[in-house]
């Protein structure tokens, strides 16, 4: 089962903001790693990178971790994937969480399943097929 696996989880793994969620998220993506179930997408990578900049995370640092993850990144977001975000946001009156609408339309479109810290991704169950999993 090909896994999306939210920003946070990447966050949660990298920068420890308690030693349970940490080392929960890091085994979720190296078993994910392992059974070649990872799929992210390259806004992933940008609000990581983000992210990782805001909490003072060395450039070089950042960019290591951006590189060994990009292999899993299907980059392929098209103009179909935004335009459905954009429908699905329109739909749900959720502009301002735009990027939810996106990771959910690019799940959609590669993966079976979504992972998430975040609980917002509550409001898309009744508007996808797509397996999601709200972690506590």
């Amino acid at each position: 089962m090909l896994k999306f696996i939210d920003t946070n989880i990447f966050v949660y793994s990298f920068l420890n903001q308690g030693k349970e969620k940490q080392d929960f998220s890091t085994q979720l993506i190296n078993d994910s790693i392992n059974k070649n179930e990872l799929v992210i997408s390259g806004l992933i990578l940008q609000e990581l990178v983000y992210i990782l900049s805001k909490n003072s995370i060395e450039k070089n640092i950042i960019y290591e971790y951006y590189d060994k993850l990009q292999v899993f990144s299907n980059n392929i977001t098209n103009n179909k994937i935004l335009k459905d975000a954009n429908l699905l946001a329109l739909k749900l009156n959720y502009f301002q969480h735009i990027n939810d609408c996106i990771h959910i339309k690019f799940a959609e479109t590669y993966c079976d399943k979504i992972i998430t810290y975040d609980n917002d991704f509550e409001k898309f169950r009744k508007h996808t097929k797509l397996e999601i999993e709200i972690l506590k």
